[in-house]
């Protein structure tokens, strides 16, 4: 899991791959001396080789990657309104919650169609725990709302460490 929304060879990092994960999906026909040799080459360039099954692969890729893509462009889609007071009234927080937005869309396009079962079902599970926080508010539920934050700042805490 390596990269950033730039692009081109001015963006070129020679470290980009330095303690990241990388995933290799290998199946039943997958010849053991060359998943050996690829997985020496994925530590030679500093990351930490998964061996990882192709669907779970996906499904992963869909949470982790894909629908935090989708977000950053959806939030990006719905700010529309303040487009041209957005650098005024929008601090850290926006910036960081939307950086990925600027990937590339056609690259960012054939990528969410190529994993669109997986996408699709994680927008479900999106759609609910946005439902929860929107139930939380329209009822005045502070304790259930503090709850939802609560979980999600813990999460967010181990992400990072």
């Amino acid at each position: 899991m390596a990269g950033s929304e730039q692009a081109g060879i001015g963006a070129a990092d020679p470290d980009l791959f330095r303690g990241c994960s990388y995933f290799l999906t290998p199946d039943t026909q997958t010849n053991a001396d060359a998943l050996a040799l690829l997985r020496r080459l994925v530590e030679g360039i500093g990351a930490e080789p998964i061996i990882i099954d192709r669907d779970e692969h996906d499904r992963v890729m869909a949470a982790t990657s894909h629908l935090p893509h989708m977000l950053a462009a959806a939030l990006c889609a719905t700010l529309a309104e303040f487009e041209g007071d957005l650098p005024r009234f929008s601090g850290p927080g926006l910036r960081d919650s939307t950086r990925v937005a600027l990937g590339p869309e056609d690259l960012w396009r054939d990528i969410l169609l190529s994993n669109a079962d997986n996408v699709t079902a994680r927008l479900g599970e999106l759609r609910r725990t946005l439902d929860e926080f929107e139930g939380a508010l329209e009822a005045g539920d502070g304790d259930g709302l503090a709850a939802l934050l609560e979980g999600a700042r813990r999460l967010r805490e181990r992400l990072v460490g």
